[in-house]
């Protein structure tokens, strides 16, 4: 009897352990954080996680070199005034460290300011949309 509870404890905690999240190697630069990940067939990905946001955006930088297409709201929901509809990419594959890969619609965005206060390029923030789903 105390060899099965002892079994069955020794199988939750493996189980347990295997739900918990990653860890995410970060860079905390000039006060933004900053992590490295990969999209669409394993192109580098340099992200800055933005809790301030809402929304997730894409640098046009990315979209060209992952050769994605915009989309826009239109293609999504009918009825949306063309002047109303946003623009957004669909980013592939998006990963970080040992998370599954995961497809996240992105606008794109300037980030010219963080970039110029890094001093080096930024291809996506990543808001609450993305970091909704994650263990923060």
């Amino acid at each position: 009897m105390v060899q099965k509870v002892i079994f069955i404890v020794g199988l939750m905690i493996v189980s347990a352990s295997s739900l918990v999240a990653g860890e995410i190697p970060f860079t905390l630069e000039k006060g933004f954080v900053v992590i490295t990940g990969k999209a669409k067939k394993d192109q580098p990905v340099q992200a800055v996680v933005f809790t301030g946001s809402t929304f997730s955006f894409v640098s046009r930088d990315l979209i060209k070199r992952l050769k994605l297409e915009m989309s826009s709201t239109n293609d999504l929901i009918s009825n949306v005034a063309t002047e109303d509809a946003l623009r957004f990419a669909n980013i592939p594959d998006l990963i970080f460290a040992d998370q599954r890969p995961v497809e996240v619609k992105m606008r794109t965005q300037s980030f010219d300011a963080i970039e110029k206060t890094l001093g080096h390029k930024i291809d996506v923030i990543l808001g609450l949309d993305y970091l909704s789903d994650r263990i923060v």
